[in-house]
């Protein structure tokens, strides 16, 4: 408890939201229900429980979001970084 208590006064909404090790499935269904466009970072996330994480890669993401790697979100980032010498400042 004490890692969600120094979360919160740390501003950290994530944390403050859900609790730590959750999937995050009720914020990416709010999300999608106001009509965002969702990609969900799949090895980025966990749960605390196995079975409830592997249901929402499984069952819930896919039918609300583009689901992708981190090494995918990476990848796709760097082809649409300008060109004009700007970066992203994601990847040296």
């Amino acid at each position: 408890m004490a890692d969600i208590h120094a979360a919160r006064a740390a501003g950290d909404p994530c944390q403050s939201r859900r609790g730590p090790g959750r999937s995050g499935e009720s914020t990416a269904r709010a999300a999608n229900e106001r009509g965002y466009e969702l990609t969900i970072v799949t090895d980025a996330i966990t749960d605390t429980d196995e079975g409830a994480h592997l249901n929402s890669l499984t069952a819930i993401f896919p039918q609300i979001a583009e689901l992708a790697t981190a090494e995918e979100v990476l990848t796709a980032l760097d082809r649409v970084r300008p060109r004009h010498g700007h970066s992203l400042g994601i990847r040296s």
